[in-house]
């Protein structure tokens, strides 16, 4: 996985957040118009290597995960860091 690639593409692609309309096609999930001129191409280049990226991106998260779930809390110097360090991985639950 090349994070610097899914960097240049998310640049060049609409920005995000973007939903899915009914008809199939996608567009910015505020509903404004974009301002730009943007490629259908530049929008599937960046899903084709999101899509093939999100199986490492997870099992990196999920490593994470595991790494700070095996450290003591001597090991982080104190809960609060931990907590945090969990948030971060997980800023939905905070966990």
């Amino acid at each position: 996985m090349n994070t610097d690639e899914l960097e240049r593409l998310m640049r060049e692609a609409m920005p995000a957040p973007w939903r899915l309309n009914e008809d199939g096609t996608i567009s910015l999930a505020s509903g404004a118009k974009a301002p730009w001129r943007q490629t259908d191409r530049a929008n599937c280049a960046l899903i084709v290597a999101a899509v093939n990226a999100l199986p490492e991106l997870l099992a990196e998260r999920d490593r994470l995960r595991q790494a700070l779930e095996e450290l003591s809390v001597d090991d982080f110097h104190s809960s609060t860091v931990r907590k945090i360090a969990l948030a971060a991985l997980n800023p939905e639950t905070g966990q």
